[in-house]
């Protein structure tokens, strides 16, 4: 996006290596720059207290108070299509640096969220749509390392109990430690979590379909592609009902975004047919199988193995009598993991109330809504497992558990639904442009520009001068040594000149080190106790 002006010979002084010019014209600057940014980049994405980034290159970037900032290699969120909004400098620089914060950018929905939680150190409760932007994405977008509760997965059969630990998931795809060890944990049981998959995985071969998570688009573009029509002035945008934004393209088409990542790839169908593989693994490899487990081995097996969904393929009344088989098996365990997870007792009458309440108002629960409501506890005790462990920072989970488990919750653990981390609240927009958004937008950041010019040629004008001025030694005494080094001719800008400076205009960053004759010319060592 940006051709890099020809390298400058590295000046002694180190405050400017390789800079942008400071005027848009084809001709060298005073001190032999050009300014060849490409004119199409008008707008800047990064907005630190209030106040647009300017770019200085690859690695710098210049706002008005903090001066500098260093980008860790990712001066492209100034350019590209997101706004990103940042309390400080240095949240800018940790979230730069792979470093937690308590913010990102959840690109799918097209937000700036900012969770609080996170810098508080206060485990909560987030709902999420699974194919939109989970847990997994948001703990990686933030750089957040800690211990984290997620719906993925399930404990092992029958293992659950009002004392028993949380189950780490060892799959291939959870959150680990940089040592490889997991620190993602299960919250589920198995057998009501394989209830409701069975259901999913029933619907989607029976019906020869995927179920959709979101409604189906009929026209997907890439990231960019999809961002920049976005963009224009008087596109038709809209929001759909999961939160995910569209447009509407002059044929009155809906459009949206693709972008390739994990969320994208969920489906009901399939994640059902995972956790059915899962439990059907478990039994497998009991050498001794008793009760009902035989009976659901050889469902799973044949439904696992022998039926595979394929283009045009008809479920046969085999299927049907092993789904039929298995889903009873199921009903009866999923009501044994509860009443173990509770220490004797079915206690999940509570919540299908609050499910009927929410879902169903005026209806009658069935098998799976009381399996639903089953999954619904065991995420409850999982929660206040986690919550008691000390070390998890949250739990991610579908937010039709996150909406059920609310009221439960309360005063416990916060719960933060979907609705809640999409609104106001939580979330800003990061997809509109900014001068759609502020109208002094564009105003500030000509300011900011002109601030980061002058910043630039202060740099440049104190380059130049040491680059051909006579090298001159002060005597420093040995009081002032500490404070002011001097070294060959030069010294290292610490907080004391660097406000000095600062104080005539000139941003140097400490740590630079800059010729003595400069700080002679400002009447530095005039200023200081001898």
């Amino acid at each position: 996006m940006y051709e890099q002006v020809k390298k400058m010979k590295e000046n002694k002084s180190k405050v400017v290596t390789n800079s942008v010019a400071l005027k848009k014209h084809k001709e060298p600057d005073a001190f032999g720059f050009f300014d060849n940014r490409n004119d199409k980049i008008v707008q800047r994405k990064v907005i630190i207290e209030d106040k647009p980034v300017a770019f200085i290159d690859d690695n710098k970037a210049f706002v008005e108070g903090a001066g500098e900032i260093s980008t860790n290699g990712k001066a492209d969120w100034i350019t590209d299509d997101y706004v990103r909004f940042y309390e400080n400098k240095q949240e800018f620089e940790n979230h730069a640096g792979e470093k937690p914060v308590e913010c990102g950018l959840a690109r799918k929905y097209g937000k700036w969220y900012r969770l609080k939680k996170f810098s508080e150190k206060e485990f909560f409760v987030l709902g999420e749509n699974h194919g939109v932007f989970g847990y997994r994405e948001l703990i990686t977008e933030s750089n957040q390392t800690g211990k984290v509760l997620g719906e993925s997965g399930a404990n092992s059969l029958m293992t659950s109990t009002p004392t028993s630990k949380l189950e780490a998931n060892n799959a291939h795809e959870a959150l680990k430690f940089p040592s490889g060890i997991s620190r993602e944990y299960t919250m589920e049981n198995l057998a009501s979590k394989a209830l409701y998959s069975l259901e999913a995985f029933y619907l989607s071969n029976k019906n020869n379909t995927e179920i959709p998570t979101h409604p189906p688009a009929k026209i997907l573009e890439d990231e960019s592609t999809w961002l920049s029509n976005y963009q224009k002035p008087l596109v038709d945008r809209k929001v759909d009902n999961y939160g995910v934004p569209y447009y509407i393209n002059s044929a009155g088409e809906a459009v949206y975004a693709t972008y390739g990542t994990a969320a994208e790839n969920y489906n009901p169908g399939s994640s059902g047919a995972s956790v059915l593989q899962k439990l059907w693994m478990e039994l497998d490899k009991k050498t001794v199988r008793t009760n009902a487990e035989p009976e659901a081995w050889t469902c799973l097996k044949h439904l696992m193995t022998k039926y595979k969904y394929k283009k045009g393929a008809k479920w046969s009344e085999n299927e049907q009598k092993h789904y039929t088989k298995l889903k009873s098996i199921l009903i009866d365990w999923s009501t044994q993991e509860a009443t173990n997870m509770a220490g004797g007792i079915d206690p999940t009458q509570q919540f299908e109330d609050e499910l009927i309440k929410k879902d169903k108002p005026g209806k009658t629960a069935n098998a799976i809504d009381k399996g639903f409501a089953q999954r619904d506890f065991a995420m409850y005790k999982s929660v206040l497992k986690a919550k008691e462990a000390g070390d998890f920072i949250m739990a991610g989970m579908g937010d039709r558990h996150a909406e059920h488990l609310k009221k439960f919750l309360e005063g416990q653990v916060p719960v933060i639904t979907l609705t809640e981390f999409l609104s106001s609240s939580y979330s800003k927009d990061a997809i509109t442009l900014l001068t759609e958004q502020n109208s002094q937008f564009s105003k500030d950041l000509a300011k900011t520009e002109v601030k980061r010019d002058e910043y630039l040629k202060a740099a440049l004008q104190l380059a130049a001068q040491a680059s051909v001025q006579p090298v001159r030694y002060v005597n420093i005494s040995q009081s002032n040594q500490a404070e002011v080094q001097a070294k060959q001719g030069q010294v290292i800008i610490n907080e004391k000149i660097k406000n000095y400076l600062k104080l005539l205009g000139v941003f140097v960053p400490i740590g630079v080190s800059v010729a003595v004759v400069l700080l002679i010319k400002t009447g530095y060592f005039d200023n200081i106790k001898s």
